[in-house]
C-alpha cells in the first residue's frame, strides 16, 4: 500500500473515531442534563406535595370547628380557614407548573370544595355536604400524591434492606380495635406501681 495511502486511512480512522468520542460525550452531557433536570423536578414536586398534604391536614382540623358555631374556637377557626385557603390556592397555581395534570386537577377540586364551603357557610347555606366532600377529595390527593412520589415502590425497596413484604402485611392487617384492646389487658396484668 502506498504511504499516501495509508496516511489517508489512518487520518479518516482518526477523525471517525474523534467524532464518534465527541458524539458520546455530547449524548452524555445531555442525558446528565436531563437527569439534573428530573431529579430538580422531582425534589420540587416533593415539596410541593408535602406543602398541599400539610395545608390539607390543617384544613381538616378547622372543618369541624367551623361547622360548630356555637363552639368556642367558631370565629379562629373560621379565619385560619381562609388563610389556609388562600395558602391552598397559591399551592395550586404552583400545581399547574410542577404536578402531572391528574393530581392538579384533583388539587384544583379540593381547592373548589373547600371554597364552596366557605362561601355556602357565609351565605347560611347547608354545609352538611362538606366533612364527606372533603374526606373524599383528600384521600384521592393523597393517594395520587403517594402515585407521583412513587411512596410504596420506595418504601418496599427501604422495607427489603431491614424486613419482608409479609411482615408489613401482616401488621397492616391487624384491626386498631384488637391493638387497643391487647394494649389494655397488658396495661391491667402490670401491677399497679409500674403503671
Amino acid at each position: 500500500m502506498n504511504p499516501a495511502t495509508q496516511t489517508l486511512l489512518i487520518s479518516i480512522a482518526g477523525l471517525l473515531s474523534t467524532s464518534l468520542a465527541g458524539g458520546a460525550g455530547l449524548y452524555f452531557v445531555a442525558r446528565g442534563r436531563n437527569a439534573s433536570l428530573r431529579q430538580h423536578l422531582y425534589q420540587e414536586q416533593l415539596r410541593l406535595v408535602v406543602r398541599i398534604i400539610r395545608i390539607i391536614g390543617k384544613i381538616r382540623t378547622y372543618a369541624p370547628m367551623v361547622l360548630d358555631s356555637s363552639g368556642p374556637h367558631h370565629e379562629r377557626a373560621l379565619d385560619d380557614l381562609g388563610v389556609k385557603l388562600r395558602q391552598l390556592s397559591e399551592t395550586t397555581d404552583a400545581a399547574a407548573a410542577l404536578l402531572p395534570t391528574e393530581l392538579y386537577v384533583e388539587v384544583s377540586r379540593l381547592t373548589r370544595v373547600v371554597t364552596d364551603f366557605l362561601v355556602d357557610h357565609d351565605e347560611a347555606r347547608d354545609v352538611s355536604w362538606f366533612p364527606a366532600k372533603l374526606a373524599g377529595h383528600s384521600a384521592k390527593t393523597a393517594l395520587l400524591a403517594r402515585a407521583l412520589l412513587g411512596v410504596d415502590e420506595l418504601s418496599t425497596e427501604s422495607a427489603a434492606l431491614f424486613t419482608r413484604k409479609a411482615t408489613l402485611a401482616n401488621v397492616a392487617n391487624l384491626e386498631p380495635d384488637a391493638i387497643a384492646a391487647k394494649a389494655k389487658a397488658d396495661i391491667e396484668k402490670r401491677p399497679s406501681n409500674d403503671r
